[in-house]
């Protein structure tokens, strides 16, 4: 005979709860477990049911910790930012990023905010992986590498990202990070500069003045010099 045994744990605010007791029930009885052919089930979804009942706790922390920063009390923001970013809030951690990098609210530290910027990156976080193509760009943080900076633009690029779009665009032009394609530059900074990236509609100009722009195929005919800079 199998013998069951409730055990409640309670959850992280009574008032945040998604449980009507304000406490999560569960079998948890290891003689049973052992046996019972649904434990990978219930091991596997504990803790996505904890991790529910505290994700709208940890979005009401990012956007106090969001209001802060812009009010410029640092020291709530970044307190906030801190426990949102420790429950896989992956905004909270370019928030935090921003704040190493400039220095706001936590000490000035590139390579820190390369690790908060990396972590909303993989979590697919657009801006982020655009500010990680900067850093690798400029070597901020991190060894300057060209290709590395192509491949975080190239990421934020497809999720819609005008200014991913136009350093992508610019890099493909100088041919840093892969190989010269002026047809494919130039169509990345069109794209991005119709979406009203202003960075996009600078280079855009600058491509204009020197009589470059709408001329892709013959350009593509005639490959640029290896030490020419496109603008």
């Amino acid at each position: 005979r199998r013998n069951w045994a409730i055990v409640s744990l309670p959850a992280p605010s009574e008032q945040a709860s998604p449980f009507p007791s304000g406490c999560i029930s569960y079998r948890m009885r290891k003689t049973f477990l052992e046996n019972d052919p649904l434990r990978p089930i219930h091991l596997f979804y504990l803790p996505l049911v904890l991790l529910l009942a505290q994700a709208p706790q940890a979005q009401a922390g990012l956007s106090e910790a969001i209001t802060a920063y812009a009010s410029g009390d640092y020291e709530t923001a970044a307190k906030e930012a801190t426990l949102a970013a420790n429950q896989g809030v992956r905004e909270a951690n370019r928030l935090l990023g921003e704040m190493r990098q400039t220095g706001r609210g936590l000490a000035q530290n590139d390579a820190l905010a390369w690790v908060h910027y990396n972590k909303a990156a993989m979590g697919g976080d657009s801006e982020s992986q655009y500010r990680l193509g900067q850093m690798y760009e400029q070597g901020l943080g991190v060894p300057q590498s060209f290709s590395e900076a192509a491949k975080w633009y190239e990421r934020a690029s497809q999720e819609g990202h005008g200014g991913a779009k136009a350093r992508l665009g610019k890099l493909t032009l100088a041919g840093k990070g892969g190989k010269v394609s002026f047809n494919k530059g130039l169509a990345l900074i069109e794209e991005a500069a119709l979406a009203g990236d202003p960075e996009a509609e600078t280079m855009l100009a600058s491509l204009e003045r020197k009589g470059l722009a709408g001329t892709r195929k013959l350009a593509e005919q005639v490959p640029m010099m290896p030490n020419r800079r496109a603008f």
